[in-house]
């Protein structure tokens, strides 16, 4: 008797359920890890972030250590501090190009400085940008994120109480309305380490240098209709030749002009609380009293004038904060 053998073939596979359920487990398992991927990059861009403010604290440094005195938030030519400090942080060719006999413009300085960009706001921004022959607001990447820290600035009358001392509070209108006019400049804190035409030394520091802010960082959004001036920018004085020694003291006065700042501020509103705004109102921040602040969860940066570079709460206390502002106000306080 003949005994057939019947084979069968069966292909494996997946049914269609097995497969749901595979997709399932991996969609949950992307969802659990996404969060700490993206707190991996943020962490890393932090890094990078405190690295470069602390790399321009120590350029900052140097310029006193060869000059005797720290650069003035803008010079003379209406320069920022990030200018004039160029060879201090292996910006050397970009420097060699600038004229500091004449006020910076556009037409001479088209360049975007990547390493004064916060890593963790990379996207262009409105930048007032001024071409030699108009002033215009464009989206670039020519702002940067690391402002000098001008001092503190405890009220909005000029010239304030001792030792928060501010000027260029444009003119007596401004004593009767205080900083909120719409053009107001809101008055310069002179008791930092760095503010316009400053001429600080090393020595005048006497709060101590692990005690005293030298430059913030201000890498949250800006307000869309308000841009803000490119890195090279100190002021709104823009190209052509620039005035004698007694005009920019007069200028930087109670009674002055003013000056319009850029790529510096004070403190005087806690980290994250205030923008700058387009239209500019009682509770609202005037132009050159926006909070520093960042993009990044929890706090921002700051550089010290003793070298080193840290990240700041935004549940500092603003008196804490205004202490480390000023170089010599005597205040005790701590951030940690």
């Amino acid at each position: 008797m003949r005994q057939t053998e019947k084979k069968t073939n069966s292909a494996a596979g997946f049914t269609l359920v097995e497969l749901l359920v595979v997709i399932a487990i991996i969609g949950v398992l992307v969802a659990l890890l996404l969060p700490a991927v993206q707190a991996a990059r943020e962490a890393a861009r932090r890094t990078q972030c405190v690295n470069q403010i602390r790399q321009l604290g120590l350029a900052v440094l140097n310029f006193e250590s060869a000059r005797k005195v720290f650069p003035g938030s803008m010079n003379d030519g209406s320069f920022s501090y990030l200018a004039v400090t160029l060879p201090y942080y292996e910006g050397n060719a970009i420097f060699d190009q600038l004229d500091l006999t004449r006020r910076p413009s556009d037409a001479d300085l088209p360049f975007e400085v990547e390493f004064l960009r916060c890593p963790s706001r990379s996207e262009p921004e409105p930048t007032v940008i001024f071409n030699g022959t108009s002033e215009e607001v464009i989206e670039t990447q020519k702002r940067s994120h690391y402002y000098a820290v001008n001092g503190a600035k405890d009220e909005d009358v000029c010239p304030g109480t001792d030792p928060f001392t501010i000027t260029a509070c444009k003119g007596a209108l401004a004593k009767v309305n205080r900083c909120f006019l719409p053009d107001a400049r809101g008055g310069h804190a002179i008791n930092g380490v760095m503010y316009p035409l400053s001429a600080v030394r090393n020595g005048q520091i006497v709060d101590g240098t692990s005690k005293t802010f030298l430059v913030g960082e201000v890498s949250w959004p800006f307000s869309q209709d308000v841009g803000v001036g490119p890195w090279y920018l100190g002021s709104g004085s823009w190209s052509g030749d620039y005035e004698d020694d007694a005009y920019r003291e007069w200028a930087m006065s109670e009674a002055g002009d003013g000056f319009w700042v850029h790529n510096s501020a004070q403190i005087r509103w806690p980290i994250l609380e205030r923008s700058n705004e387009s239209n500019v109102t009682d509770d609202k921040a005037c132009h050159n009293d926006l909070s520093f602040g960042s993009e990044h969860p929890g706090g921002t940066h700051f550089a010290l004038a003793d070298g080193s570079g840290r990240f700041v709460s935004t549940e500092g206390e603003l008196q804490v904060l205004y202490s480390y502002a000023s170089r010599n106000d005597g205040l005790v306080g701590s951030l940690d």
